[in-house]
């Protein structure tokens, strides 16, 4: 399922048409609203996708895949690393201010992390 919203950006006077896919959307998105913060979160589902083969919010049917991703539902993947969990969780963290802000600082984790 694919979503379109329309939105206003902060500093930005047009109107951004945004679109996604249902399992991969930062759950602000769902607000009308976008943080430089909410690619990570994304990035975040596709490295669970990669990682076990399913969109972290995977349900039987797509209004409860909707739900999930909406509230940030998940389940954490078993047999992978403990620091894997933790960077899997501070990119899918719900609050968007407590999650990495650009790609920088994702990179910067990780190789501190020495996940890279």
């Amino acid at each position: 399922m694919e979503i379109s919203a329309y939105l206003r950006v902060r500093g930005y006077s047009g109107i951004i048409n945004i679109k996604g896919t249902v399992g991969y959307i930062a759950p602000e998105v769902f607000k009308n609203q976008i943080h430089r913060s909410s690619d990570i979160f994304s990035l975040g589902c596709v490295l669970y996708f990669t990682l076990t083969g399913k969109s972290p919010f995977d349900a039987e049917d797509e209004q409860e895949k909707l739900r999930r991703n909406k509230l940030v539902i998940y389940t954490m993947p078993e047999g992978i690393s403990p620091k894997v969990q933790t960077l899997l969780g501070l990119m899918l963290e719900r609050d968007h201010e407590k999650r990495f802000k650009t790609a920088k600082e994702l990179i910067n984790y990780m190789l501190a992390q020495r996940l890279l």
